[in-house]
């Protein structure tokens, strides 16, 4: 009986460590890919990142530092949607963690071992118009453009 409770005690202690990664289809608010892991360490965004898309065999440009591309979406002028001489859109991939998006870079944003963090990855973009920023890391599934969703 006391084997039983600590069994059960000790599942539901470790239960309590996990955190979520996702990744967001580019042009729907369902999920491409999710999975719940157990964090023995405080480890950064990045690191967690990295290592889920290699072990899921997921194809990404990046490192722990940033991420450029999953899923072989256009990088670099590949990446820039002009829509007039004063009015462009530039894609990539975003981030947050618990629904709110860090200032910080990925290699920078350390999960707390201690908390149930949920990392969610979405394909964005930040608008120009005018010689000014309009938003940043806007998500493409709230607004499919045809540059990305065909």
């Amino acid at each position: 009986m006391k084997l039983t409770t600590l069994i059960l005690t000790l599942t539901f202690s470790l239960s309590n460590l996990a955190a979520t990664i996702e990744i967001k289809n580019l042009c729907d608010d369902s999920s491409y890919y999710q999975e719940s892991f157990i964090i023995l360490n405080d480890t950064t965004v990045g690191h967690i990142t990295t290592f889920m898309l290699e072990n899921a065999k997921i194809p990404f440009v990046g490192n722990e530092n940033g991420i450029n591309s999953i899923l072989n979406t256009p990088t670099g002028l590949d990446a820039y949607e002009v829509l007039a001489d004063d009015h462009m859109r530039v894609y990539g991939w975003c981030y947050s963690v618990n629904g709110e998006q860090p200032t910080r870079l990925i290699s920078e944003y350390v999960i707390d071992r201690n908390k149930n963090d949920h990392i969610e990855w979405f394909y964005g973009f930040a608008e120009f118009k005018a010689n000014k920023w309009l938003s940043y890391c806007h998500p493409v599934y709230k607004q499919p453009t045809s540059f990305i969703c065909q």
